[in-house]
């Protein structure tokens, strides 16, 4: 076994863990290579089209899974890279909420263990493939990747977002208010389930389209299907703005090479693996995290 432990520098316990589990996984003989997210390289862009990215010498061998010490967030970036790997993602939490990762820590070598051994469950997890269009051609220099939602948000100097909503080619809306949340449904316990949208189990496919703060008494989110996509036209917004509306992936704000003039979301081929205890489902996962705190 080959192992890659992540963690976040920034957070003392993910570190002192890593260090720990770092030792564990010597004592037992199996190789390890650890990194921190800081180091690790950026893989928002869809990853057929970015061939060279892997130039860190410690990434070019096989690694059987990863371990990702930090919250929520941690697993979030973490899993671009994994998914370019090929491997999945056992998250242990050392954040908030930590719904994505594990119950327990590094110190309970018990579930570290059942990875080793292959015993865990796997959950795959639909990942969402983002078109940032530029100009009237409706070309897509731009296709990134992204495991919980985009989110398209007013511009600073805006009061309000005016946005043209579509799906899969039939105007739906256009929206007047912070913005709109495109989620999967692995995101649907994240910014949108804030801004009011519903909880999809994993085994949805569609997307999740939830408006933020709309004025408007009709406004409503929506489940797409899991052919559809989801166009979200940023032309309207446009005049007389200093700068334009932020877009955000995973929480991360892009700055893309050109204003970008429509944001089309789809559900991508690539798809995510997490490892999880057996016996804990997602209902159970939920109500443990969101209903009992």
């Amino acid at each position: 076994m080959r192992v890659l432990v992540v963690y976040c520098q920034k957070n003392k316990r993910a570190s002192q863990a890593a260090v720990s589990l770092c030792t564990y996984l010597r004592k037992r003989r199996h190789s390890f290579e650890a990194m921190t997210l800081e180091e690790m390289p950026d893989c928002a862009q869809v990853h057929a089209e970015s061939p060279g990215i892997l130039q860190d010498t410690r990434l070019r061998e096989a690694f059987s899974f990863m371990v990702v010490l930090g919250g929520d967030g941690s697993i979030l970036r973490a899993s671009r890279l994994a998914v370019l790997l090929g491997i999945p993602i056992l998250g242990m939490n050392y954040g908030h909420l930590g719904f994505l990762s594990n119950r327990g820590d590094a110190s309970d070598t018990s579930l570290i263990d059942s990875a080793l051994a292959g015993e865990c469950q796997v959950e795959k997890l639909p990942c969402l493939e983002v078109e940032l269009q530029h100009g009237a051609e409706g070309t897509y220099p731009q296709r990134l990747f992204a495991l919980n939602d985009v989110a398209v948000n007013r511009a600073p100097s805006a009061n309000i977002l005016e946005c043209a909503v579509g799906i899969s080619g039939c105007h739906l809306a256009t929206l007047r208010g912070d913005g709109v949340v495109v989620a999967s449904s692995t995101g649907s316990t994240a910014y949108a389930l804030s801004a009011g949208g519903p909880v999809v189990a994993p085994s949805n496919r569609g997307l999740l389209v939830v408006p933020i703060a709309v004025h408007a008494l009709a406004s409503r989110p929506i489940v797409t299907g899991q052919d559809d996509w989801v166009d979200i036209d940023l032309r309207p917004c446009r005049e007389g703005l200093e700068d334009d509306p932020s877009i955000q992936l995973d929480g991360e704000l892009q700055t893309p090479c050109q204003p970008v003039d429509r944001v089309r979301v789809r559900n991508s081929a690539l798809t995510a693996e997490l490892l999880r205890q057996r016996g804990e489902g997602f209902y159970k996962r939920f109500s443990n995290v969101f209903l009992m705190q």
